[in-house]
């Protein structure tokens, strides 16, 4: 597999993301936490069966938790959100994922 060089991508019209924007894209994966509540992950495996994350949310949230090709997602959402979830969901403090 080719390793990509970032400065020889052209990033000249791309917005820069702040790390807290990145949880909210990627799910939340690795370790951390917020006032929503804790989790952690996997990152020596991501994209690799095996690789897991899990997480605890705090009063207020609900553990989602859930995998697609290339990684599990383990994320707290706002009680009134609504969300897919293969593990946990609304109700729910605590779940985990792996593929």
């Amino acid at each position: 597999m080719k390793k990509l060089k970032l400065s020889e991508l052209n990033l000249g019209g791309s917005e820069v993301l702040t790390r807290e924007q990145l949880k909210k894209v990627l799910g939340g994966t690795g370790s951390g936490s917020d006032d929503s509540g804790s989790g952690s992950g996997d990152d020596s495996g991501s994209g690799f069966v095996g690789s897991s994350c899990d997480i605890t949310c705090k009063d207020g949230y609900y553990a989602c938790c859930t995998t697609n090709i290339l990684m599990p997602y383990c994320k707290c959402y706002p009680d009134n959100e609504t969300h897919t979830c293969t593990d946990g969901g609304v109700g729910t403090l605590s779940c985990s994922a792996t593929i």
